[in-house]
């Protein structure tokens, strides 16, 4: 079940550190404008809500993620601004687009070679946090 408050409680978190996008009328729908976030994307939202629901000594060892696009660059975005440290593991092959922009914000990038990230993701996974 959805519990509302907890949807409410997350974007009263986030809401400080991210933009009011529009929301623009187009033929029968509506689009919400989340591209003019500072990541070009929506994903900013939900690490800031993630991050400032951890207590505050585990939120000050850092955030991590496993991604190599959108959501790398929106941890390291999150963490840039609450001032502590982010790495990624991406694929080696991850858009070199993507790579500077995660590490424009500041993160790590950790790289391995698919078949590795996939066995790192099965047998280590959130095990390997920041110390």
């Amino acid at each position: 079940m959805i519990d509302l408050e907890r949807i409410r409680a997350a974007a009263d978190r986030a809401r400080p550190y991210v933009y009011r996008t529009p929301i623009v009328p187009v033929e029968g729908a509506l689009l919400k404008l989340e591209c003019l976030q500072p990541t070009g994307s929506f994903k900013v939202r939900g690490f800031f809500a993630a991050a400032l629901a951890l207590p505050e000594d585990r939120r000050s060892r850092g955030l991590i993620t496993v991604s190599a696009g959108n959501a790398a660059q929106a941890c390291a975005y999150a963490a840039n601004a609450l001032g502590v440290p982010c790495r990624a593991v991406m694929p080696d092959t991850a858009p070199a687009t993507k790579i500077e922009g995660f590490k424009r914000w500041g993160g790590v990038p950790m790289f391995l070679p698919r078949p590795k990230l996939l066995d790192w993701l099965t047998n280590e996974g959130w095990k390997s946090e920041p110390e």
